[in-house]
């Protein structure tokens, strides 16, 4: 399978999980800015002060609850990342897999034609060998 194949593959998946952290990310900023906006302290206001700092704590309870959240979010898609990683991968991992038999097939063929050939000279010198010592060598029933 091809890298551009396989990249057609996981768009969808890339384009979910870029939604999801932007989603995330957003909903952290927007509920930090707020409790950012909540701890201003406000000149005048017909409302009581009490009732007032009730109100903001309330508020930026809400928004903590909403960050810890957008965080819980995120980290479920850094789990869900690595398992697609792990579970998606396999072609890869089996390309790469592929590859490295193919080399040492070259090389188990390589070095088998190398033996092959150390083998023939072996032979030729053996037999150049024979022969030259053959006629030298006496038996000890020729004598």
């Amino acid at each position: 399978m091809s890298q551009q194949s396989r990249n057609a593959e996981n768009e969808p998946l890339h384009n979910k999980y870029t939604v999801r952290l932007r989603d995330a990310v957003r909903s952290m900023n927007d509920s930090f800015t707020a409790i950012i906006r909540l701890a201003k302290i406000e000149k005048e206001s017909q409302i009581a002060d009490s009732t007032v700092a009730a109100q903001d704590l309330q508020q930026m309870h809400v928004r903590a609850a909403n960050m810890v959240r957008s965080g819980e979010s995120l980290m479920g898609l850094l789990a869900d990342i690595k398992a697609s990683l792990i579970l998606h991968d396999f072609g890869q991992l089996n390309e790469m897999q592929g590859e490295r038999r193919r080399e040492l097939c070259q090389l188990q063929a390589h070095t088998r034609r190398e033996l092959c050939d150390m083998r023939d000279e072996m032979n030729a010198a053996i037999r150049v060998l024979e022969l030259e010592c053959s006629p030298r060598v006496r038996t000890p029933t020729d004598s």
